[in-house]
């Protein structure tokens, strides 16, 4: 085609565009789709491809044919048939839940789900099922429970009550069936009774229902009082309280329970019961009681008289004391009940003796002796029953308990004589206050001493006793104290020097001994002395003893002067230290000078100086201290001449200067005649060919 020119193209074909289907409605036979329309309208298309039988949507297609050729789809829907009815079938009551069951459904084939609930009782109920798979709808039928028949029934046997009772089953088929009964009733008989059926049950089977005549149960015959005649018993209660009955009553005399009378029952009671029938004891109304003596034993009361006067029974207890008691009497047999009186046992009579009158102190509690007529008599004393202390008194006495009776007498009680002795009469003095023993014959005695009753201090004495109080009687007696023997002892015996006054020490056996001291008690020097001592007062005894006072060691001494020195001088040296009054003694280099403060060296060496302080009568001889001094060779002048001999040798010499150097000196001189002057230690020069001469004087 060329970009200038325009073709139009007529159209030969006109294809199906759309199509839709008629719904169908499932019928359990195959279907095919059927066109509800086409587009284009005039179309011309092939038969739908799809056949279905079961409900549900289906994409379906045809073709057009001729102008029409094309092929188009759409859905085609089957709808589910509707559900039209169904039938469950029925059920007879079981006490049991029942479960509804589909008797027949419309269509017959039709395919549901049910709802239904399972019942129990009896009854018409709603159940529906709904359509499944190829059905559709949900549909309702009733579920009916028919009552179950009841049909025997039995009626369990009543006991006659007096009122309107009702029957109650003994036992009805089914066993659980619900109903009513029949007429209710009263009176003993026997009865033909229905039972119908309601709710879960059905029918009204009948029975004979009995109602038993009651039982007689118990009867009383009442109390009577015992009257000493013939008592005839009396219902006084039965049970059932409204039972008729006809007595057999037997009449009684003593008092007792008797259980041979009773009833029978009539009409609506039966049975023949016994009850008991009562006869009480009279009752006692007093009593009175005999008086009684007291004899020691055990009595029992007497009736004197009772109300009733021919009344039975027991006494109360026995007793045996005097006195008054609340005494009971105890109806027994055909009396009862219990009445007390007052019952006297009276006391006994008694008279009172008196023995042991007259004492003599013992220094104990003493009494007289009470003896009562009736050797078991309870009784008391008074006034003066007993005493220790001599003197005069009187008893008294009353009897009590299960006696009377009084009485009184005079007593009494003498001193006690005693004798006194002395011990430990000849006593040493100790210092403290002392006393002779004194002791009386009886232990218990109260006495007093006079005279010297004790003393501390050597001497003679009398001492004296008199008893007094209880007792009576006298004694004397001298006794002593002697000196009391004691010894000495010294220590510190031994003294050195201290320049004071010193003692030995003097102890005596007794520290409380008084004494004197002799001989030499004291000294300050040293030496040999003599103590003595002598005891006084009261204590007797003498010692001696020899003690010393040593010389003391002196306090050290020492030497002081020059270290050093030369030939043909004298030198000091000075001593200092030491005790006492001694001389200082010099030694050594310096022994034999009387002036140790100038002491000459003619020669050099070494020398020692010594000194001491000489003993004296408090002191020993002191140390010897020592001092060292050098001396060493003077200095002087010394002419060195030479005179040339020709030889050809020069002259030389050797000499130690004042400083202690050596020093040697060659070629002193070439010349004959020649001199040196040099200051030189004496004795240190040596000329070889040549002449020394010192001047005697030191080098300045």
């Amino acid at each position: 085609m060329s970009r200038g020119s325009h073709h139009v193209l007529a159209r030969t074909s006109i294809p199906v565009t759309a199509v839709t289907y008629s719904a169908a409605t499932y019928t359990g036979s195959v279907l095919t789709g059927a066109v509800a329309s086409v587009t284009p309208s005039n179309a011309t298309y092939s038969t739908p491809t799809s056949t279905q039988t079961n409900a549900g949507t289906y994409s379906t297609s045809i073709t057009g044919s001729g102008a029409f050729n094309k092929t188009v789809s759409a859905n085609w829907t089957i709808n589910p048939a509707s559900l039209v009815s169904f039938t469950i079938g029925a059920q007879t009551y079981t006490g049991s839940p029942l479960t509804p069951a589909v008797a027949s459904v419309n269509p017959a084939a039709a395919t549901y789900s049910t709802s239904f609930t399972n019942q129990t009782d009896a009854g018409t109920y709603s159940n529906s099922i709904t359509g499944t798979t190829n059905y559709t709808g949900t549909i309702s039928a009733n579920f009916v429970v028919n009552p179950a028949t009841v049909t025997a029934i039995t009626w369990t046997a009543n006991t006659y009550s007096g009122v309107s009772q009702t029957p109650a089953t003994a036992s009805r088929t089914p066993a659980g069936a619900t109903g009513t009964v029949g007429t209710a009733q009263t009176n003993a008989g026997t009865y033909s009774t229905t039972f119908t059926g309601t709710g879960n049950y059905t029918g009204t089977p009948s029975a004979n229902w009995v109602i038993n005549p009651a039982s007689m149960v118990s009867v009383s015959f009442g109390t009577q009082t015992y009257t000493g005649g013939s008592l005839t018993p009396a219902v006084s209660a039965v049970s059932p309280a409204a039972a008729t009955f006809t007595t057999s009553a037997i009449a009684k005399t003593g008092a007792g329970t008797y259980t041979d009378s009773s009833v029978t029952g009539t009409t609506n009671y039966t049975g023949t019961v016994t009850g008991s029938f009562t006869i009480n004891p009279a009752s006692m109304v007093s009593v009175a009681w005999n008086a009684s003596t007291f004899n020691a034993t055990s009595q029992a009361p007497t009736v004197s008289s009772t109300s009733p006067a021919s009344a039975t029974g027991t006494v109360g207890a026995s007793q045996t004391n005097a006195g008054t008691y609340s005494t009971s009497f105890a109806g027994s047999g055909n009396f009862t009940g219990t009445v007390s009186a007052n019952w006297t046992i009276n006391a006994k009579a008694v008279t009172f003796s008196y023995t042991n009158t007259s004492k003599t102190y013992n220094g104990a509690a003493q009494a007289p002796t009470v003896t009562p007529s009736d050797a078991s008599t309870t009784f008391t004393n008074g006034t003066t029953t007993s005493a220790t202390a001599v003197g005069s008194y009187t008893i008294t006495s009353s009897a009590s308990g299960n006696y009377t009776g009084s009485g009184s007498s005079a007593w009494s009680i003498g001193a006690k004589p005693v004798t006194f002795s002395y011990s430990a009469t000849s006593k040493t003095y100790n210092g403290a206050a002392q006393s002779p023993t004194v002791t009386p014959s009886d232990g218990a005695t109260t006495f007093s001493n006079g005279g010297t009753t004790s003393a501390t201090s050597v001497g003679s004495y009398t001492i004296t006793s008199s008893a007094s109080g209880n007792f009576s009687g006298s004694g004397s007696s001298a006794w002593s104290i002697g000196a009391k023997a004691v010894t000495f002892s010294y220590t510190n015996t031994s003294k050195t020097y201290n320049g004071a006054s010193q003692s030995p020490t003097v102890t005596a056996s007794d520290g409380a001994t008084t004494f004197t001291n002799g001989g030499t008690t004291a000294a300050t020097n040293a030496g040999s002395y003599t103590i003595t001592s002598s005891a006084s007062g009261n204590f007797s005894g003498s010692g001696s003893s020899a003690w010393s006072i040593a010389q003391a060691s002196q306090a050290a001494v020492s030497i002081s002067g020059p270290a050093s020195g030369t030939t043909g001088n004298s030198y000091s040296f000075t001593a200092s230290g030491g005790s006492g009054s001694g001389a200082y003694v010099f030694g050594g280099s310096g022994s034999g000078n009387t002036n140790p403060n100038s002491i000459l060296f003619n020669s050099t060496g070494s020398f020692s100086v010594t000194v001491y302080k000489a003993s004296e009568t408090n002191y020993t001889q002191s140390n010897t201290a020592t001092a060292s001094i050098t001396i060493t060779a003077a200095c002087h002048n010394h002419t060195i001449s030479y005179a040339f001999d020709g030889d050809g040798y020069t002259a030389d010499y050797v000499y130690t200067n004042c400083a202690g150097n050596v020093v040697n000196v060659n070629n002193f001189s070439n010349f004959p005649g020649a001199t040196d002057s040099i200051c030189a230690r004496d004795g240190t020069v040596t000329v070889y060919t040549g002449s020394d001469s010192g001047n005697g004087n030191a080098c300045s």
